[in-house]
């Protein structure tokens, strides 16, 4: 069962876990988070399911219990990967109240139905964002700071599960990815927001000359958590799951710049209600689970652009 696996990373992970075999349930409520456009929406989910090969949809608010509770019990799943969150810190932490009803009530219900219903291995997504401002190479082990209440509702799903799971003796497995990008994404994170910028010849706003990001392409983070999903070494763990290279937020709208064509860079101040960050280790995800991130910056843009410029026709 992908929890979220309408959304931007989960319909990668339910195309890839059915390519290998497994069949697959989708829960997702569809949301449009409140910031985008219905009808472009539509078209985008449309399209993510399009992509994916005919899984079995549910498309249930995980915060409803009683129908958590209808989906596990009718479909059994050996494993849930547990995907749904909003786009964008900035969303959450404007409305927390909100976002605590799928982050925090909607996990809980997951939880519970899991432990009811036998699940062998729950896969929490986490994000970068729990180690708060932290340096190049952090490690699974380095102390969570979380600087927000997104990051806050992500460090406290982490706890939530391994409390759920050593209470009740199921396997779970914790993800962090850090800055995914990639086709069929929303037009809401800060590539997204570079491109289409620069294709409407606006401009590219960074916040920081020296700030860095993991940029990680949907597809090696989707792997990643097909990985932490399936396999045993995963068991109990908590892994980075990005591409493992830093590059400077700045590089990353020169990139776009250039590939569009047009679209001035405008820097500006750092934003101080966004953590400062470089790139996390993938040692262990590598060691443990033989997890290869294989594209970077210079290979994943493009892609991404052949895509938003296929769906702008």
């Amino acid at each position: 069962m992908v929890v979220g696996g309408a959304g931007f990373i989960g319909h990668h992970v339910v195309k890839e876990m059915q390519e290998l075999g497994h069949e697959c349930v989708v829960l997702d409520n569809w949301t449009t988070y409140g910031i985008l456009d219905p009808k472009e929406h539509v078209k985008l989910i449309d399209e993510r399911i399009a992509y994916m090969n005919h899984p079995i949809m549910c498309p249930w608010d995980i915060a409803d219990p009683t129908r958590v509770k209808t989906s596990f019990t009718k479909h059994l799943p050996d494993v849930v990967i547990h995907l749904a969150s909003f786009p964008r810190a900035k969303i959450v932490n404007t409305d927390p109240l909100m976002a605590r009803h799928t982050m925090i009530d909607g996990l809980e219900n997951l939880l519970t139905a899991s432990v009811k219903t036998g699940v062998k291995r729950f896969v929490y997504i986490s994000s970068s964002m729990v180690y708060g401002d932290f340096e190049g190479g952090v490690t699974e082990d380095a102390p969570c700071k979380p600087g927000s209440i997104y990051a806050a509702y992500k460090h406290a799903g982490e706890l939530l599960t391994k409390h759920f799971a050593d209470k009740h003796n199921m396997d779970y497995a914790i993800v962090r990815p850090s800055a995914v990008y990639g086709p069929r994404d929303v037009e809401d994170r800060v590539v997204s927001k570079f491109f289409m910028n620069a294709i409407q010849n606006k401009p590219l706003n960074v916040n920081g000359i020296n700030e860095k990001l993991d940029f990680s392409f949907v597809e090696d983070v989707a792997h990643g958590i097909v990985l932490a999903a399936t396999h045993p070494l995963a068991m109990n763990e908590t892994f980075n799951i990005t591409r493992g290279e830093e590059d400077t937020i700045l590089r990353a709208a020169e990139l776009v710049k250039c590939l569009v064509g047009k679209g001035e860079i405008n820097v500006r101040e750092r934003d101080m209600s966004m953590p400062s960050r470089g790139y996390l280790s993938t040692d262990k995800a590598y060691r443990l689970i033989n997890y290869e991130p294989r594209t970077n910056i210079e290979q994943g843009f493009p892609k991404y652009y052949e895509w938003i410029q296929n769906s702008l026709h």
